[in-house]
């Protein structure tokens, strides 16, 4: 089961990674707003593909190649997701307990929000390829 740390990348048990297609990827936008626009998410997979840490395959449509990671890119990702978690709960356990509930507070409701705003955005772009 694919979960995601708070950085927003899906992480998964270690070797329980299969492969999803690409429009279901954040885009670089989308996991950060400070960095510029471009170049999108397709020359960063194409990059990621040429360094040997995953795979596009099939023709899946416009923007739907199934993404897998190679096995050299399952063994970067599974050094590198167990590091990615304790830094971030160390540093959460640096906040108070207090600090702690007020983020957990903000976290879910930021969540909720963002889930409803990308359930429109979802829902628009169904309409636009329709």
């Amino acid at each position: 089961m694919m979960s995601a740390t708070a950085s927003g990348f899906p992480t998964a048990p270690s070797g329980s990674f299969t492969s999803c297609a690409q429009k279901n990827l954040p885009s670089r936008r989308a996991i950060s707003a400070s960095r510029s626009p471009s170049p999108g998410r397709p020359s960063t997979l194409k990059k990621l593909e040429r360094e040997g840490l995953l795979a596009l395959s099939g023709d899946g449509g416009r923007h739907g190649k199934p993404v897998s990671l190679t096995p050299q890119g399952l063994e970067l990702a599974e050094k590198t997701v167990d590091r990615v978690i304790e830094s971030e709960q160390k540093a959460l356990l640096d906040l108070s307990p207090d600090e702690q509930k007020q983020l957990l507070d903000a976290m879910r409701r930021y969540n909720a929000m963002l889930n409803t705003r990308m359930h429109d955005i979802l829902f628009a772009q169904e309409d636009i390829h329709e």
